[in-house]
This record gives C-alpha cells, structure tokens and sequence, in this order.
C-alpha cells in the first residue's frame, strides 16, 4: 500500500518480510519515487520509476551494507509485470 501527499510518498510493502514502512520523494511529476524503509539490522533503499501506462512501475532496491542493486517491479489492473524489470 502506497499512498502520496505531495511530493511525500509512503507506505508498506505486505510481501516482503521485515520491511514495514516505505518513506520516499517523487520527482518528474510524480512518476519517479526514492526513498527508504528501515530493516532490521540496515536500510532499504529504493527507485521506483512509473510507466507511461500508469498501471506498471519498474524499479531496484538494494541494503546500506550490501550496495549490489536488485531489480524490483509491480503492475496493477490486471496488467503484466513489466519486462524488463529493473531501472535505472
């Protein structure tokens, strides 16, 4: 759930366990988000890049100790996950 007030965005993803809240900024009228969510133990950060569809995001992630970036996408409206997945 993801929900924005301006140009704040913040939320919780419910599939990933141990990351409970999201806390970001969008740019690029809204399209694009950063942000980060505490873990245990580290951070997540996160981009996430919304497609002209406005039903698909493609985005990466990756923790403060671990900077190796891994790809993360989502899709609503019974849309397909985006392909390729990652961005940058």
């Amino acid at each position: 759930m993801i929900t924005q007030s301006g140009s704040q965005t913040s939320g919780y993803v419910v599939e990933v366990p141990g990351i409970e809240d999201l806390a970001g900024t969008t740019s690029q009228e809204g399209r694009d988000v950063g942000g980060s969510s505490p873990v245990p133990g580290n951070t997540l950060y996160f981009q996430w890049h919304l497609l002209d569809n406005g039903d698909q995001f493609v985005g990466s992630y990756y923790l403060a100790d671990v900077p190796d970036r891994q790809s993360y996408c989502g899709a609503r409206n019974r849309q397909p996950q985006p392909s390729p997945c990652e961005w940058p």
